[in-house]
C-alpha cells in the first residue's frame, strides 16, 4: 500500500507526474484539493491507528513498517505543497 512513499527520498527533488501525485494521495485516502486541516486531521489519525505502541506485541514490526511508510508519505505531500 504504502511501499512507493519513499520515491523522493535519498535527495533526489525531481518533479513529480500529476499521475504520481494523485498516487501519493490516494494511499493515504485523501485528494489533492483537500484543505490543510483535513490533511492535518488524517495525519493524526494515521499516527494514532498505526503506532506501534499501541499495537499487539505480535504485531509491533508490522506496525512500525506501516508506520514509517504512511509518515513518509505525509512527509511527501507537505514537501509537495510547499512548492
Amino acid at each position: 500500500m504504502l511501499e512507493r512513499a519513499r520515491g523522493t527520498a535519498g535527495g533526489s527533488h525531481h518533479h513529480q507526474s500529476h499521475s504520481e501525485l494523485q498516487a501519493l494521495y490516494r494511499r493515504v485516502g485523501l485528494s489533492e484539493t483537500c484543505p490543510e486541516f483535513v490533511l492535518d486531521a488524517a495525519h493524526r489519525a494515521y499516527r494514532k491507528a498505526l503506532h506501534p505502541d499501541l499495537q499487539p506485541p505480535r504485531q509491533k514490526v508490522q506496525a512500525e513498517r506501516r508506520f514509517k511508510e504512511a509518515e513518509a508519505t505525509f512527509a511527501d505531500i507537505r514537501r509537495h505543497r510547499k512548492r
